[in-house]
């Protein structure tokens, strides 16, 4: 049986612009969340919008949070984007603590904790890599821009999780995450023109050399 790339159906994210850009890439994208559709994937999509909370909520539901485990503990890729890559982390300080996957130590914060600056980020913003040899970033440069939209940033405990990092005034945060086979972009790579749709394909190219 053919291998898809699951792009998680749970409720919370923008789903039809995800579908379209990695469609450009991979023919078998499949929109979905039953066990069997994990089983044929070859790699997983988180996407999400909102609060913190409420997508580890709808997780929940049925049972997708364990089952996302499972994914990452087989070693298969997974990209989670905006909301979906918070999710990945430990915890979140959004409306109160929250539990998340725990798929990367650390933890989500406030992006302006005193109010400084008016939130949310929205803007197109320069991503500064820390590796050149990282297979998610080829064809990417120092100067390229992002669309970023969000009021919480995910905080690595370890330096080495971190593949990128966004300036928002004096604020250095991580805005590309990987820990083995897990990715997570804060911004949106399929709203991002050429450049985010570059991030998406090297996704794919990474999904299909690990099959």
């Amino acid at each position: 049986m053919r291998k898809h790339i699951l792009v998680l159906d749970y409720g919370v994210g923008n789903i039809k612009s995800i579908m379209a850009a990695f469609k450009k890439f991979e023919n078998d994208v499949l929109l979905g969340s039953a066990n069997k559709d994990f089983t044929n994937a070859k790699a997983l999509i988180i996407p999400g919008v909102g609060a913190f909370r409420h997508g580890m909520d709808k997780l929940k539901v049925n049972k997708l949070d364990t089952r996302i485990r499972e994914f990452a503990q087989e070693k298969r890729p997974i990209m989670g984007i905006c909301l979906g890559m918070q999710m990945l982390f430990s915890s979140s300080q959004e409306f109160g603590e929250s539990a998340g996957l725990n798929l990367i130590e650390g933890d989500v914060k406030r992006l302006s904790p005193k109010q400084k600056h008016k939130l949310p980020n929205i803007s197109w913003s320069e991503i500064s890599p820390s590796s050149k040899s990282e297979p998610l970033l080829e064809g990417i440069n120092q100067s390229d821009k992002f669309y970023h939209i969000h009021s919480f940033y995910a905080e690595p405990k370890s330096e080495e999780h971190i593949l990128a990092k966004t300036k928002f005034f004096d604020k250095s945060y991580c805005s590309i995450a990987k820990k083995g086979n897990i990715f997570g972009c804060q911004f949106h790579p399929e709203k991002s023109g050429e450049q985010g749709l570059k991030i998406i394909k090297n996704f794919v190219d990474i999904s299909n050399t690990n099959e």
